[in-house]
């Protein structure tokens, strides 16, 4: 009984109404011609002029390390919806060493031959709506969910060149170092801009908001500002690769559209699915403030609120913690 009025009650996350218009702004219901549309929207969507991929030999780079599997394995995000082959990251971590030493075995096969499989490479395209009620393809995220073992080699991937891109990016750009977000920017804004209120100044600020930013970023130049860096070049060729071979289906109403190739955009980290625990609350912009300023997160919420208070705050952010 439970389960059938929460069908019929339960709040749905889904705001589609389950039609989407047609380049002409006809409305389409029928499943196949549903699929067809976004078939279409994400080949053009991702449609672009790049040059031939060329193929190197003699490349460079050292071999993955179980203990390297094993430590990428364990700092990858929970609840992350699995890909194309059903297989989480929970499936994975029961396997224990036999797991870990033969997805080290399928890595190093993948990294030493610069190849991808396409059962691997080929990810699931899901559709989550922006707004209630919506029908136009540009009305949804497009939301790319991989296999967990290709995860796993990017991750590790990742790491190894993370010292080297991270000296190729600035100090002042937000979201790309360690605490250094949204909720970083937003506390440095509001204290200029109170310390520009109290000097009776001026203070102007310019939003940008670019469509499709990261759906639009050629490959040609992503792989260009790479191989300018000193990345082993295993690291870059399949890097390379993997953005050149790879292919998405789009999944309408439980069923896999045609794959579609995917010529343009970049991938990013992000959480697909997985709900937060009952009773544990929302993270907010607050959250990490006590490390960056030594003030528990209450105490700083209500100083954030007077004047005295948030320049009292505001003047132990770049302090260097004594050490006990």
């Amino acid at each position: 009984m439970y389960q059938a009025i929460k069908k019929f009650t339960a709040d749905k996350r889904t705001s589609s109404g389950g039609c989407v218009k047609n380049m002409k702004g006809d409305r389409l219901f029928e499943t196949e011609e549903i699929r067809k549309r976004w078939t279409e929207y994400v080949d053009d969507l991702f449609d672009d002029t790049r040059s031939e991929l060329g193929v190197h030999s003699f490349l460079q780079g050292p071999d993955i390390l179980p203990t390297e599997a094993e430590s990428a394995l364990h700092h990858m995000r929970s609840g992350k919806a699995s890909g194309i082959d059903n297989i989480s990251k929970k499936m994975l971590q029961a396997m224990g060493d036999f797991g870990i030493n033969i997805e080290t075995e399928i890595c190093n096969k993948m990294y030493n031959n610069t190849h991808i499989p396409e059962a691997i490479r080929t990810s699931i395209c899901i559709l989550l709506p922006k707004k209630q009620r919506a029908v136009d393809c540009s009305d949804f995220r497009t939301i790319s969910r991989m296999c967990h073992t290709l995860k796993l080699l990017l991750t590790i991937i990742i790491r190894r060149i993370s010292d080297k891109i991270n000296r190729e990016v600035g100090s002042e750009q937000s979201g790309f170092w360690k605490n250094s977000g949204s909720r970083e920017a937003i506390f440095c804004l509001k204290n200029l801009t109170e310390k520009f209120l109290e000097t009776k100044r001026n203070i102007y600020t310019c939003f940008i908001d670019y469509s499709k930013v990261f759906d639009t970023v050629g490959h040609d130049k992503l792989i260009d500002i790479l191989n300018k860096t000193d990345i082993d070049q295993n690291d870059l060729e399949l890097i390379a690769k993997l953005y050149w071979n790879q292919k998405t289906g789009i999944r309408v109403n439980s069923e896999i559209s045609t794959t579609v190739n995917i010529k343009r955009s970049v991938r990013q980290e992000g959480k697909v699915d997985g709900s937060r625990g009952r009773g544990r609350r929302r993270k907010s912009w607050t959250t990490n403030i006590a490390e960056m300023t030594n003030v528990p997160v209450n105490a700083a919420a209500k100083a954030a609120m007077e004047r005295e208070g948030w320049r009292s705050m505001a003047s132990n952010l770049f302090k260097e913690k004594e050490p006990s």
